[in-house]
């Protein structure tokens, strides 16, 4: 079974995030998706989500590990998902098609009135 699956564990802090930057980092995040460089592969995603790109050069060579972190759905984050395509050369996307295809099966796990429900 390729799929991990964490126990949801609540954890208080006495200095959490202020809910303004929280909400800063979601509206940056969504923005990625919506307008940035996520965008060409997940804009139209069954659900509104928020993420990251990210690269890393390996060494002298050109190419790189690449890597796609999101939440989904945005407006009540309940999923979080990381994927990393290792010593990619060209951007091909394989990591936001990946990062896609999990979080749309995600969505499809839950029933059409669910899904309406969380799209108002």
């Amino acid at each position: 079974d390729p799929y991990f699956s964490f126990p949801v564990k609540e954890e208080h802090h006495d200095d959490p995030i202020k809910p303004e930057t929280l909400q800063t980092v979601r509206e940056l995040m969504r923005d990625v998706v919506t307008d940035g460089t996520a965008s060409h592969h997940l804009a139209d995603a069954v659900w509104p989500l928020g993420g990251k790109t990210g690269t890393a050069q390996i060494g002298e060579t050109s190419n790189e590990h690449r890597w796609m972190i999101g939440y989904a759905p945005a407006e009540q984050p309940r999923y979080a998902v990381a994927v990393v395509s290792r010593d990619e050369s060209g951007d091909n996307g394989n990591h936001m098609q990946v990062f896609r295809v999990i979080v749309d099966g995600l969505a499809g796990l839950q029933t059409n009135e669910e899904i309406d429900n969380k799209r108002g």
